[in-house]
């Protein structure tokens, strides 16, 4: 991914927020024409996404991305979209859509939301990084 600005579907609870991270799934206006399964979803262009051209969201690419790197577009994921994008990102993930997903020794059920907000985001995503692993670790360590 570039350093350029792009719209990017917010994939974090709302009940995290206010969080100096955000886990974010972007678009690309550079549509793969045989993208791998559950790599791409395309959007059209509408009045409600505020898209202005054919974009693929590249759900490959979960960045963790500065708050305040972001900035609102106005645009929304229509339901179906939103549907779809759900269903692609369990199946990315490897979460079941009915299926409880057993994590640590201590059989704590992680309960996975997706709150969905149309963004945009300033900065260079590439070279951002994130510990992911440590990341959850601790997430787990405050829900007990």
């Amino acid at each position: 991914m570039t350093g350029k600005p792009r719209p990017a579907v917010v994939i974090e609870s709302n009940q995290l927020m206010p969080h100096p991270t955000v886990i974010v799934v972007p678009f690309t206006s550079e549509l793969s024409e045989r993208p791998l399964p559950f790599t791409r979803l395309t959007i059209d262009p509408t009045p409600s996404n505020a898209l202005t051209r054919v974009s693929q969201i590249m759900i490959e690419r979960l960045p963790g991305v500065p708050a305040v790197h972001l900035r609102p577009t106005g645009g929304c994921l229509e339901d179906d979209k939103l549907t779809e994008l759900t269903r692609l990102l369990a199946l990315w993930l490897g979460i079941g859509e009915r299926q409880r997903r057993q994590v640590s020794t201590a059989r704590t059920t992680l309960t996975v939301s997706i709150a969905a907000t149309l963004i945009g985001s300033h900065g260079n995503v590439r070279n951002e990084k994130r510990d992911s692993g440590s990341d959850l670790r601790k997430g787990f360590e405050r829900a007990r």
